[in-house]
């Protein structure tokens, strides 16, 4: 699993490969829909990796070109959330203070997602562009579903990772990507695998990574999983 191949994603975020083709007007894929749930989600990494992300790919975005409200706004709210969060102990004060940051940002946040859906017109490549992740559509017939149940712990050495989902009794095979807080919208790529395990190395100890994993069987390759985070060690 040592061997990897980096791979600059496109505005989506998604691996060339990936990449949904040009998609005619009446399309279902013209209805597409953001999924906001992940600015439910009370673990600091995700919101801290998902709006990273959202920051990145909006920044200078043709598809949106007069993003509401603005991303210098969006930028300073998600600032003051990711220093509340580096300087979060277990102390009361400190969580309150993470607490009171998280609230602005995530409300900006949703604020933004109805201008992007709205500017997008339900085009699902230009909302994948957007950083934000889409609703999941309808799996044509005998397409594996995405994998479930991704968790991710630390190896035993530092630097490495590892990575499990569900085993689907259709897969073939896994195919897993990573990356980092520090650069959402580039994936790295590792070898697939024949199980529903992978191992990641050559990590920066102190690095949040974000994880997707799709199945492929004889039918076709699924939609990417729900994204896992952790900090590498």
């Amino acid at each position: 699993m040592g061997n990897t191949n980096a791979v600059t994603a496109a505005p989506s975020g998604v691996p060339p490969e990936a990449t949904q083709p040009s998609i005619p007007p009446g399309s279902s894929t013209m209805n597409s829909k953001i999924s906001i749930s992940i600015f439910s989600s009370k673990k600091d990494a995700d919101l801290v990796v998902a709006s990273g992300r959202v920051v990145t790919s909006m920044t200078g975005n043709p598809d949106y070109p007069s993003p509401k409200p603005s991303l210098d706004k969006v930028e300073a709210a998600r600032d003051a959330y990711v220093a509340a969060v580096d300087a979060l102990d277990r102390g009361k004060l400190s969580i309150a203070r993470r607490d009171k940051a998280r609230e602005p940002m995530v409300q900006l946040l949703r604020e933004l997602a109805l201008y992007v859906q709205q500017a997008s017109g339900g085009d699902r490549e230009k909302l994948l562009g957007s950083g934000y992740p889409v609703q999941k559509t309808r799996q044509p017939a005998g397409v594996p579903n995405p994998p479930q149940n991704l968790r991710l712990r630390p190896a035993k050495i530092s630097g490495q990772m590892l990575a499990r989902c569900d085993r689907l009794a259709a897969a073939k095979s896994y195919q897993w990507r990573y990356a980092s807080a520090a650069a959402p919208t580039t994936w790295i790529q590792v070898d697939p695998t024949t199980t529903a395990s992978s191992t990641f190395e050559n990590l920066v100890p102190g690095t949040i990574y974000t994880v997707q994993v799709r199945a492929v069987s004889s039918k076709g390759v699924s939609d990417w999983s729900d994204v896992a985070t952790l900090m590498a060690a």
